[in-house]
């Protein structure tokens, strides 16, 4: 083990992602509950379309062990009041909690 550690932000996100949240915490963690997590990172999509199949909005989310993450969440202005999002999110967070 180095004595000389050092704590920078000198670290891209993908570095990041494999080795500390992938390779340290998810093996961590699944050694620790005997394998009850679920697998990590199942993105979950669903968009809203007009009568003319055109977006006007959308949800995005994904999965991490036991969590679930809106990443984004939009409605286009001329359609915001009309509980689309409320849709939206209803129906990514269904299928995550199946998931």
């Amino acid at each position: 083990m180095s004595k000389s550690i050092t704590i920078s932000a000198n670290c891209t996100k993908a570095e990041f992602l494999s080795t500390v949240r992938i390779n340290g915490l998810l093996e961590s963690n699944m050694d620790k509950t005997a394998g009850k997590l679920k697998v990590p990172d199942i993105e979950i999509v669903r968009v809203a379309r007009d009568e003319n199949h055109v977006i006007i909005g959308g949800a995005l989310g994904s999965t991490y062990l036991s969590s679930f993450e809106v990443e984004v969440l939009w409605v286009d202005d001329a359609y915001r009041g009309q509980q689309i999002a409320t849709r939206l999110l209803a129906e990514i967070e269904a299928e995550a909690k199946a998931a």
